[in-house]
């Protein structure tokens, strides 16, 4: 894939230091803290009992950095693929 190839040759590392992926890039463009939204207590792939009322979701929370359009553009894609 293009963008993975580019982001690894430039040197450029995720959180935890790896080379990117296709997972790393795929969480990237569905974190939707990059549109100002703030999502607490989700839970994580090993801990599932969570329930969904205990999700606490905030607009706004923090300083978007992607437009909410193009985020959007961009999920209906990956579903699309």
């Amino acid at each position: 894939m293009y963008i993975i190839d580019e982001l690894n040759l430039r040197g450029y590392k995720t959180k935890k230091g790896n080379n990117f992926t296709k997972n790393s890039l795929h969480e990237i463009l569905k974190n939707e803290k990059y549109i100002g939204k703030y999502i607490f207590n989700k839970g994580t792939k090993h801990n599932h009992r969570i329930q969904k009322d205990d999700v606490i979701v905030i607009n706004n929370a923090i300083p978007a950095i992607v437009d909410k359009n193009l985020f959007e553009e961009v999920q209906k894609k990956m579903e699309r693929a």
